[in-house]
């Protein structure tokens, strides 16, 4: 019978991780987390990170991000021990691994959604504002001098442009398990807006993971 891990990662590594951009300036934000009930701190000495996407440079970079981000702590990345990246839809292959190099924890991410969501916005320039207020002289000579003070009269649009922004919005969802046993621990979900690169994404998405946890009191502060 295949373990807990095993039927997790059955579902995860059938997601594609290919990873399109459009331009602009990303942020992570965490959506929302769940820890398992009996767990208070993660106290993990060798972790196994693994990247389900069947894109070779994005699995790297995104298994090298967390490693980097994990001082103190042994953090493999799995396309260092599971070379292939087809290997990773072999789920005896990949418990055979975590089993043989005695893996006392597992990251596993994936990516959830990526849409474009467009933004229409209008600024109205002078569209709507009384006539007689555009000009020195139409509003002095019609409400300074006597006139009454409510604004009316108003004209048609003058400048009115219309901006369309599309924006990239990424969810990706990251596990941690513990070993053995293939234990769910801690689960996150991350939202991004239009990272310029596969690297921002990741590096962007990391660092919000770690605040998260650090907040959270599951794994210490560590000077930057």
């Amino acid at each position: 019978m295949k373990n807990f891990l095993s039927l997790r990662l059955a579902a995860i590594a059938a997601a594609a991780f290919t990873l399109v951009f459009a331009a602009g300036c990303s942020t992570a934000k965490v959506q929302d987390t769940w820890t398992a009930p009996d767990v208070t701190q993660l106290n993990f000495k060798k972790i196994l990170v693994i990247s389900a996407t069947q894109d070779g440079s994005a699995r790297r970079i995104a298994e090298d991000a967390v490693a980097a981000a994990s001082p103190g702590v042994e953090v493999v990345p799995s396309y260092r021990v599971i070379p292939d990246v087809s290997d990773l839809k072999n789920l005896d292959k990949v418990s055979e691994t975590i089993n043989a190099a005695h893996f006392d924890g597992v990251v596993v991410m994936r990516m959830l959604s990526s849409r474009d969501k467009v933004t229409v916005t209008q600024d109205p320039g002078f569209a709507g504002y009384p006539v007689g207020y555009r000009t020195f002289r139409g509003y002095y000579g019609r409400y300074a001098l006597g006139g009454y003070g409510y604004r009316y009269g108003y004209g048609r649009d003058f400048g009115a442009t219309t901006t369309v922004t599309t924006d990239r919005i990424t969810q990706i969802e990251t596990n941690i398990y513990e070993m053995p046993g293939g234990k769910l621990v801690w689960s996150a979900t991350t939202e991004s807006t239009s990272p310029d690169s596969t690297q921002q994404l990741v590096d962007d998405v990391v660092a919000a993971l770690k605040k998260e946890l650090i907040k959270d009191k599951l794994i210490p502060a560590t000077k930057s």
